[in-house]
C-alpha cells in the first residue's frame, strides 16, 4: 500500500496522564505498516511513557516546556527537519495555536487540533484573545471531546467544523467480573464490607480532593469502614492527605491509567467532583466496567453514559454528596454491558482514525467534514 503515513502527536508532558493512556491505546491499535504515530512532548515524561511508544514502534521527541511566540520558530525549524510528517495532531489547548500556525508555514497539509478541556499547566503563557480565529485559520480539522469543550476553544463560529471524538476505552478488558472484583480486594487487603470510593481523576485540583475529603468524612459517619483509592498524581497533595491519614482513612493509589483499569473491579462507586469541563478518560473507563458514578455538574452531560451514573451541583455540601455516594453504592452491578459501550470502544475509533490518517496523508490535503462522521461510524 505504499509508504507508512507518519502522524506526529504534540501533547504537553504535565497534566497530561489521560491523553497520553489513551494515544498509546491508539499506537498499538493502528496497523504501523501503514499509519505510525509519534510524539511531541513540550516538557518531561515518564520512563514508563517512553518505554510504551518504544514498543508500540513510535518516536518521541522533545520541545520546550513553556511555549511562546518565539517557539514558534523551534517548532518550524523541527518541522523542516523532519519532512516526514504530513500530519500534526496536537492536544495543547489554547497553546495549539502556535504549533498549527507553524505547521502551516512549511506546508504540513493536515493539521488537528483537538479540545480536550485539560487543565493547562500554570508556568505556560495565557492565550490571547483572538486565539480561537488563529486555530480557526491554522487548522484543517477540529477534534473536541464534546460539544461544550468544543464551543470554549474554537468558538461559535466553528462549531460546524467539530468532529466530536470523545475519549474511548476496551471496553472488553473492563468488563466485570466477581471473580476478579474478589481477587483485587485480597490484593488490596479490603474485606467484602469495606466501602471503596475512588477518586480517579488525576487533574483535580488540591481545593477538589479536599472537597472530596470532606465528603468521604460525611460518609464515615454512616459507613465505618471505607477505603479511599486516589489517582497516583494526587500525591503532590500530600499535605491535604496527611490529616485524613492519621485519623484513620486507609488510602492507596493507582499510580497510572494501566493501574485505574486494574483497580476498578474492586471500586464501589467513583467520585468526579472536578470543575473543569471536561470528560475524564477514568470516568469513561468507570461507567464501562459498571460502576456507579457521582460527578460535578460541570462534567458535560454527554459523559454521562450509564443509568448508574448522577450528576451533582458541584457546590453543594458535602453532606447531600455523600448521601448520592452512598445510594449510588448500593446498586448491584453486573457482568452485562449496556449498548453505548459499542459505541465507546477504542478500536472502533482506532479504525476510524486510521483511515483518516491514511487517506488524508496520502492525498495531502484535508477531504473529510463534519458532517462525514457519521457516514464512517463516528464516533461520539
Amino acid at each position: 500500500m505504499g509508504q507508512t503515513v507518519c502522524v506526529l502527536h504534540i501533547i504537553f508532558g504535565k497534566n497530561s496522564e489521560e491523553i497520553t493512556h489513551q494515544l498509546l491505546e491508539y499506537a498499538t491499535r493502528i496497523n504501523a505498516r501503514y499509519v505510525r504515530l509519534d510524539f511531541y512532548v513540550c516538557g518531561a515524561v515518564t520512563d514508563d511513557f517512553r518505554e510504551s511508544a518504544k514498543r508500540c514502534g513510535s518516536r518521541v521527541y522533545f520541545g520546550p516546556r513553556i511555549l511562546s511566540p518565539y517557539s514558534k520558530h523551534i517548532l518550524t525549524a523541527f518541522f523542516r527537519q523532519h519532512t516526514e510528517y504530513r500530519i500534526v495532531h496536537t492536544h495543547l489547548e489554547e497553546q495549539s495555536a502556535v504549533v498549527l500556525e507553524a505547521a502551516q508555514r512549511v506546508n504540513i497539509p493536515v493539521r488537528i487540533c483537538h479540545a480536550h478541556g485539560q487543565r493547562i499547566p500554570q508556568d505556560h503563557c495565557p492565550c490571547a484573545p483572538s486565539v480561537s480565529s488563529r486555530i480557526g485559520n491554522a487548522a484543517t480539522y477540529l477534534f473536541a471531546d464534546c460539544v461544550a469543550v468544543g464551543e470554549r476553544l474554537f468558538g461559535i463560529s466553528n462549531l460546524e467544523r467539530v468532529i466530536i471524538l470523545p475519549p474511548f476505552v476496551d471496553c472488553a478488558a473492563l468488563r466485570w467480573d466477581a471473580r476478579q472484583r474478589k481477587t483485587v480486594r485480597d490484593h488490596m487487603n479490603v474485606s467484602y464490607r469495606t466501602l471503596v470510593v475512588g477518586c480517579l481523576d488525576p487533574m483535580l485540583s488540591k481545593s477538589e480532593l479536599e472537597h472530596t475529603l470532606g465528603i468521604v468524612r460525611r460518609i464515615s459517619k454512616e459507613f465505618q469502614d471505607i477505603h479511599l483509592l486516589l489517582a497516583g498524581a494526587l500525591r503532590k497533595f500530600s499535605s491535604a492527605l496527611r490529616r485524613p491519614e492519621r485519623r484513620g482513612l486507609r488510602i492507596s493509589y493507582a499510580e497510572d491509567e494501566s493501574e485505574v483499569r486494574n483497580y476498578l473491579p474492586a471500586v464501589d462507586v467513583c467520585l468526579f467532583p472536578g470543575n473543569l469541563m471536561r470528560i475524564p478518560y477514568s470516568l469513561m473507563e468507570a461507567q464501562a466496567a459498571g460502576v456507579p458514578c457521582v460527578l460535578s455538574d460541570r462534567i458535560p452531560r454527554e459523559a454521562i453514559l450509564s443509568p448508574m451514573s448522577c450528576s451533582l451541583y458541584c457546590h453543594r455540601p458535602a453532606a447531600q454528596w455523600a448521601q448520592c455516594v452512598l445510594m449510588s453504592a448500593a446498586q448491584p452491578r453486573s457482568s452485562e454491558q449496556a449498548e453505548w459501550t459499542g459505541q465507546y470502544d477504542i478500536g472502533r475509533s482506532a479504525s476510524w482514525l486510521e483511515r483518516l490518517y491514511w487517506e488524508e496523508g496520502k492525498c495531502g490535503k484535508a477531504r473529510f467534514a463534519a458532517t462525514d462522521v457519521e457516514e464512517q461510524g463516528n464516533l461520539g
